[in-house]
């Protein structure tokens, strides 16, 4: 047999080696093998799948035990799981070049979704494999910029995004392709999360086969089964599969089974969002706003609608799962699924109610931690390990499985030795960056630490769920200093962060007064105040200057809360003049009521005063005099949250540009005339 090629099975037959002794993705027991047997190695073929949107409890053997997932199952009773993987960078293209380069954000500069491309000189997984003899195919969602580079792929099968916006019907990929064969296209199904109720979750009305997982999966069986990859041994095949990220979208009949189920209720509590850091309540509305919009909107529904949001995220798992099957047993029927390192993970986690919130981008464990599974039962004895890992430590460890070497500027770990049983653990903390803040993750504490001087630190022993924040609790002072110390020791730019003093929440008041040009921002100080909820009235001393009539807008407050895609409901309300004529205007969810007098505005000072009641009751009175009224729907509704995210701008008698009249007036022009004070009260 001296130095003839024999298969890893047929190997491990005839040396009688197990598979801990075997470890071929150690660079030093390949050489030796080769040295004292003559025989040659096969480097191994890989596998690596992904979801989007993934935590990691999803899955029937992570957590979740009624979850219908019989592949991560499998791979996970026969493979080596990772119970605490984090993703170093729990946002979509974040968490992804860290995959490409094993680099923090810092250093590959991706933090966020919309930012510059990282440096063309970055170490990439595809092409280190490249070098090192791999062909490389990649399906699915990739979420590079553009979208369409191919990154060292040799083929790339471009099924990227489920998309958005309207205009993503014209983004033209594989998938779109495929679509069109239907007659369809993306915004066929996307309108669907804006039309349905609740919004963001449907059943996928088309079939099957033109689901993007669905067709990510095809796919991915065609490759294998093809014999595409045959004769390109070794081989490094990336399927990318899109869902369950939003919208909750599963063919019909896959989220009705978990509808029918008891599911576990949101880990959160009433005040946890105003008793958290405010990137908790800007998360919460800074993506998909309908979500959080429907729940202000109709609290008396918001339990049943994450039951939805939920369902309709089991049911894409399930769905993505069957996809999975048929991957697996196209490996079986090539003889290659035993002996074919499977890697399995997701590029983050989503919160589904957790905290309060529903996506990614924050440090609690539905959202950071992801499952992180290595099956291959040919070289590694199936087990669970409570290793601490990150997505950073994935390209070396890759590199170091197929015996490539690792570059220097590469800055996660090798936890190869993991697999193997060499060791039972390689680190002792994960760190975790998101947009431009900093994290870290011990067997027993996270901390987290914002750029303003926020932060938040749990005691995952004792609270699991995360609800208290034990930050500025002057009794957890000693570890909060031996966490910052490596904060600090990890990347010295941290350090100023911990100078900061947290900002304090302003006290509200009852009444507030302003002058002529007050532009009071949200999110900016001086804070406006809350209104939500409340009885409101306001109070304005108006007049001419230089004999001219009045006219236009004197005191506005509109909701600005950021969203995405630019479908805003906003809600607020005006007291404006029109040819001379007092008006008051009320935004209740979009919907503007007007309530105008039918005569003109005295001359001289006057005194308009504006009223919302609680139980909706309008009301508009000049010098005292009611002039007009009536009754809308209620107050103005309630956002949970921060202040300091949620207050609403002001604008007393000056344009508010990019907003949308509450009334009949220019929302571009400042008032005409003269205020002399405005008073808002609330009651």
């Amino acid at each position: 047999m001296d130095g003839s090629k024999i298969t890893r099975r047929e190997f491990l037959k005839q040396a009688g080696l197990g598979a801990a002794a075997l470890a071929a993705g150690a660079n030093p027991l390949l050489g030796r093998l080769k040295e004292d047997r003559g025989i040659e190695m096969e480097r191994p073929n890989i596998l690596f799948i992904c979801t989007d949107y993934q935590a990691g409890e999803d899955g029937p053997s992570l957590g979740t035990p009624f979850l219908d997932m019989p592949a991560l199952d499998r791979l996970c009773r026969n493979g080596v799981v990772f119970s605490r993987h984090y993703s170093t960078a729990p946002v979509c293209q974040p968490a992804r070049c860290t995959w490409l380069t094993g680099q923090y954000p810092h250093t590959h500069g991706m933090w966020g979704n919309y930012e510059q491309w990282i440096p063309e000189d970055s170490p990439i997984l595809m092409k280190e494999l490249g070098r090192h003899g791999y062909h490389t195919v990649g399906i699915g969602k990739m979420h590079f910029k553009p979208w369409d580079r191919i990154v060292g792929f040799h083929r790339r099968i471009l099924a990227d995004r489920k998309a958005n916006l309207e205009s993503d019907k014209d983004y033209r990929d594989d998938y779109a392709e495929f679509l069109a064969r239907y007659g369809l296209n993306r915004w066929d199904y996307l309108k669907l999360q804006y039309e349905s109720d609740p919004p963001h979750v449907y059943d996928w009305p088309f079939p099957p086969e033109c689901h993007i997982d669905h067709y990510v999966g095809s796919q991915a069986v065609q490759v294998i089964e093809s014999g595409e990859l045959d004769d390109k041994s070794p081989w490094f095949l990336w399927v990318s599969f899109n869902g369950p990220h939003n919208p909750w979208d599963p063919p019909s009949g896959f989220s009705k089974p978990y509808l029918e189920m008891d599911l576990p209720s949101p880990r959160t509590y009433a005040g946890e969002l105003e008793a958290k850091p405010k990137a908790n309540t800007s998360a919460r509305y800074g993506y998909t706003k309908e979500v959080a919009d429907y729940i202000d909107r109709h609290p008396e529904r918001a339990a049943g609608y994450i039951k939805r949001i939920r369902a309709g995220h089991y049911g894409n798992l399930t769905f993505i799962d069957r996809q999975m099957e048929k991957i697996l047993h196209a490996l079986e029927k090539k003889n290659a699924l035993e002996d074919t390192i499977i890697i399995f993970t997701s590029d983050h986690g989503s919160l589904l109610g957790d905290h309060g919130g529903f996506h990614k981008g924050l440090i609690y464990e539905r959202s950071a931690r992801v499952p992180f599974v290595v099956h291959c039962p040919a070289r590694f004895k199936p087990r669970r390990t409570p290793a601490l890992t990150g997505h950073v430590d994935l390209l070396p460890t890759v590199l170091s499985l197929t015996g490539a070497p690792i570059p220097r500027e590469v800055e996660g770990k090798d936890i190869s030795p993991i697999l193997t049983n060499a060791q039972s653990s390689i680190q002792d903390r994960i760190m975790i960056e998101i947009s431009h803040n900093v994290g870290i993750v011990q067997d027993r504490w996270k901390m987290f630490v914002y750029a303003d001087g926020e932060g938040e630190l749990y005691d995952l022993e004792s609270d699991p769920d995360e609800l208290r924040n034990l930050y500025l609790d002057p009794a957890h002072a000693r570890i909060k200093q031996e966490l910052k110390n490596r904060l600090i020791e990890f990347r010295a730019e941290n350090a100023p962060r911990f100078e900061t003093a947290p900002p304090k929440s302003p006290e509200p008041k009852n009444e507030y007064r302003f002058r002529q040009g007050d532009v009071l921002r949200q999110g900016a100080e001086p804070f406006p105040p809350i209104q939500g909820g409340k009885s409101v009235r306001v109070e304005a001393a108006i007049g001419s200057v230089d004999g001219r009539p009045p006219d236009g807008a004197f005191f506005v407050c509109e909701e600005e809360i950021p969203t995405w895609p630019d479908r805003p409901a906003q809600n607020g309300y005006s007291l404006y003049l029109r040819d001379g004529r007092p008006a008051l205007g009320i935004r209740l969810w979009d919907e503007d009521h007007v309530f105008a007098s039918a005569e003109k505005l005295p001359a001289g000072r006057v005194v308009v005063e504006g009223i919302l009641k609680q139980d909706g009751r309008v009301l508009l009175n000049v010098n005292g005099k009611t002039v007009a009224g009536g009754k809308v729907s209620g107050p103005l509704p309630e956002r949970p949250g921060r202040r300091e995210v949620l207050a609403p701008s002001i604008h007393v008698g000056v344009g508010h540009k990019g907003g949308k009249p509450i009334g009949d007036y220019d929302p571009e022009a400042d008032f005409k005339g003269k205020i002399d004070h405005a008073i808002l009260m609330i009651e």
